[in-house]
């Protein structure tokens, strides 16, 4: 698990004003530090100190260091009607009723033609 994402927009200016505030201080590099020591999750921002003690968590934590994050579609509009394509070809291939190269083709159709 990740630190989650906030959307602030649907209030008055004045709430807007407070909420995006809130969420600054909620996800700010203190507050993530605290919270990946003692989950043992993966912080969203770069200027986050606190080293997990997971190797694979430290190796994840060096990449987006040296990197930067990727966005795995979670903000734009096209990622549920994406993401709904993947199990059901995940499926099939588990069942052994089409390969692993013919879900890779399934799978790129139906992302294009997700709407």
């Amino acid at each position: 698990m990740m630190p989650g994402a906030f959307v602030v927009h649907s209030g008055t200016d004045a709430q807007n004003e407070v909420a995006g505030r809130f969420v600054e201080y909620l996800n700010d590099a203190n507050v993530q530090s605290a919270f990946v020591m003692m989950n043992g999750d993966i912080a969203n921002r770069t200027d986050v100190s606190v080293v997990n003690g997971n190797p694979h968590i430290r190796q994840i934590q060096s990449i987006v260091k040296a990197g930067g994050l990727f966005d795995v579609g979670l903000t734009t509009p096209m990622f549920t009607p994406r993401r709904s394509t993947h199990f059901p070809i995940l499926q099939k291939v588990l069942n052994l009723a089409i390969s692993p190269d013919e879900a890779i083709a399934a799978y790129e159709k139906a992302l294009n033609e997700a709407k």
